[in-house]
């Protein structure tokens, strides 16, 4: 990638963020990002920053630009997601603490979506200055989806990890929830754990030695402290209004909604980890079979040219070979003339000879149908062929046989000679 390109991506990402034009267009940053690869984009988001020190992603995961957001972070796949991610901008806020503050339920998705499994418990501890993790910023503003969300993406250890991490204050996020008097929001928030998990979180202490039940009390929200009065009586346990709930730690059975609710979580955290599993090994399987179909066509290309070559190597061989046939058949034609000219000749020779000797007789004064005198009635003389005739009368002649009379008939191919 030259240097120009470069300079673009960062003008562009300088733009957004720093000058304020208003929305990035993903299709033009889409276009610059093709010419740059992975660890150049993040390093490009990195250190293009406002005043406040907040990139690209911090800001649009604050403005909620999900079509924004999701394509910077599928662009530097998940391998560089969370060190993305993990980048602290204003107040060292990371982009998850922008969502949800604001309460992007859907930007919060894209952010866990990005993040694989087993990384985002390491996202969602993350502490801005003042000791804030995003359940924080979330509880303080009683956005109970996207509680939930952040929850239900960890397993049940880690929730209460998250649940009793303490700001600069000492306070959790309980401690707020109960401060604001969110009551509904805190009864979620206590369904997805267990109660010997909620009798501890509910005694944990702030800096001034306060429980939730205290800072509800403390704000006047009487409703907020009878739910966690409540809820520790049906756990068996100490007046909570004399502060006391901090010191139980006895184990009691859960109840039953409890116990579903995390046998079902702990499932859907095994098939998420089974399902990003299945995903690689696709992923994999399918790189496989792209493979497999280049070297296909690598071998189709190579057989076709081989399949050529011969072709161009036997072409002549054909060609000769049906000239060496066609020169066969004309020597046939031209031997089968010769034959029947040969025959015609035979024919020809034969006649030729009859003729001489019938002139022979002539000349002899012989009768011209060739009377050449008596014949014994011994004699063979039927079906005798015609050159042949000449040598038999001779020898007739020659022994003086007279007891027959040798008379001659021409018919086609052949010289009958009756004796009388």
């Amino acid at each position: 990638m030259t240097d120009s390109q470069l300079a673009q991506v960062q003008q562009l990402l300088k733009d957004y963020v720093i000058s304020g034009k208003g929305e990035l267009r993903v299709n033009e940053l889409q276009e610059c990002f093709e010419t740059v690869r992975v660890d150049q984009r993040y390093d490009l988001i990195n250190r293009t920053r406002d005043s406040c020190g907040n990139t690209a992603v911090h800001i649009s995961a604050n403005r909620n630009d999900l079509e924004l957001l999701s394509f910077i972070l599928n662009s530097i796949g998940q391998e560089h997601s969370l060190k993305i991610l993990m980048l602290k901008g204003y107040a060292k806020n990371t982009a998850m603490h922008w969502v949800a503050l604001q309460g992007h339920n859907e930007a919060t998705s894209i952010i866990l979506q990005a993040v694989p499994l087993l990384k985002r418990f390491e996202l969602l501890q993350e502490q801005n200055e003042l000791g804030y993790t995003p359940i924080h910023w979330a509880a303080w503003n009683n956005h109970t989806n996207t509680i939930l969300s952040m929850l239900l993406a960890v397993s049940q250890e880690q929730r209460v990890t998250l649940l009793e991490m303490r700001s600069t204050d000492g306070e959790t996020a309980i401690h707020w929830l109960a401060w604001n008097g969110h009551t509904d929001t805190l009864k979620c928030l206590l369904a997805t754990v267990i109660e010997e998990q909620i009798l501890y979180l509910l005694g944990i202490l702030d800096s001034e030695n306060n429980t939730a039940y205290d800072s509800a009390v403390l704000a006047g929200n009487e409703q907020t402290a009878q739910f966690i009065n409540s809820s520790a009586s049906q756990a068996k346990k100490t007046n909570l209004s004399e502060g006391e709930l901090s010191e139980v730690c006895a184990k009691d059975e859960t109840t039953d909604l409890s116990k579903k609710l995390g046998d079902v979580e702990e499932t859907l955290i095994d098939l998420s980890e089974e399902l990003d599993t299945k995903s690689l090994l696709v992923a994999e399987l399918t790189e496989t079979v792209k493979n497999q179909e280049w070297q296909l066509v690598c071998q189709e290309e190579t057989i076709s040219q081989l399949l050529s070559e011969l072709e161009t190597r036997n072409s002549p061989k054909v060609e000769e070979q049906k000239e060496l046939v066609k020169k066969m058949s004309e020597q046939e034609v031209k031997m089968e003339q010769l034959q029947t000219q040969a025959e015609m000749s035979s024919s020809q020779l034969r006649e030729i000879d009859i003729q001489q000797r019938t002139s022979r007789c002539q000349m002899a004064g012989k009768p011209h149908h060739l009377a050449i005198g008596k014949f014994s009635q011994s004699t063979p003389c039927e079906n005798v062929i015609a050159p042949d005739l000449w040598q038999i009368a001779s020898r007739c002649a020659m022994r003086g046989k007279e007891s027959g009379s040798v008379s001659l008939k021409q018919i086609p191919g052949r010289i009958q000679l009756p004796c009388g």
